[in-house]
């Protein structure tokens, strides 16, 4: 449904179309179960290209494109499926921070829902509600060999859930900042290109930060958690390290908890 609704608000936006079936259905049972077909991209996966500083705005462009025309969309199954990975509802993820085995993040990722609970939920209820992309990463946006400074695309719908619309940059910054020497830089860039086409709130802007830090917090507890009843799946640690080393930097250099 979403897909179709941005086909119709905003067709520029490069994202998988839904195929019909021959009766014209957008989706259809086969022996039980529920099957849809959707339209294939052509591109390179972003963690994959060279950051630059124009890519980054317009990963930012593209993102608060994405937002304007997600304005006003609504859908009675818009809660979302995983209530851990739902970023208004972090806290619930505070059950698993003893799992965390690093003690040094453990210890930083305590100190963060404490700064979280006392600074950030107050001010949750009065923004801007929105269904999100929810998972707008490294690994969903595409780029084209020929055009590397631009996103081609944008795929995996399979997250999507409803909050606080600024989650939606927080989310994307707190992925693609992983691994990123200059964090100054890209933050900057993506924010500047999401404002240009969707322009934030003074309040969605004092706390962005803090979003991503948040969004690390559900990465880091969800994986460790995870990983102790899959000890064998070395891909669910795969993006614990960097994001880690994010979350350490990101108070060091005083984005958090200044």
């Amino acid at each position: 449904d979403v897909l179709i609704h941005l086909k119709k608000r905003a067709s520029h936006l490069i994202l998988p179309s839904v195929v019909q079936s021959l009766n014209g259905d957008n989706m259809i049972e086969v022996d039980g179960f529920t099957m849809r077909l959707l339209s294939f991209l052509e591109g390179e996966v972003l963690a994959k290209s060279t950051r630059t500083p124009e890519l980054y705005s317009d990963i930012g462009r593209f993102l608060g494109e994405f937002s304007r025309a997600m304005e006003g969309y609504d859908h009675p199954g818009r809660d979302g499926s995983d209530p851990y990975w739902k970023l208004d509802n972090v806290l619930a993820c505070k059950k698993y921070l003893p799992e965390v085995v690093d003690k040094d993040t453990r210890d930083r990722i305590a100190r963060l829902f404490d700064y979280y609970e006392a600074n950030i939920v107050p001010v949750l209820t009065d923004l801007r509600k929105a269904v999100l992309h929810g998972d707008a990463n490294e690994q969903n946006f595409l780029t084209l060999a020929d055009k590397p400074n631009k996103i081609a695309g944008l795929i995996d719908f399979g997250e999507m859930q409803y909050g606080a619309q600024v989650n939606e940059l927080a989310i994307t910054m707190a992925y693609c900042l992983l691994n990123e020497d200059d964090i100054e830089m890209a933050s900057n860039r993506m924010i500047q290109g999401y404002v240009a086409n969707f322009p934030l709130m003074s309040d969605e802007m004092e706390i962005l930060y803090h979003l991503a830090a948040m969004r690390l917090v559900t990465n880091i507890t969800m994986t460790s958690h995870q990983s102790k009843q899959q000890p064998d799946n070395e891909y669910i640690l795969i993006a614990q390290g960097p994001a880690k080393i994010l979350l350490k930097r990101l108070e060091e250099e005083k984005y958090i908890m200044n």
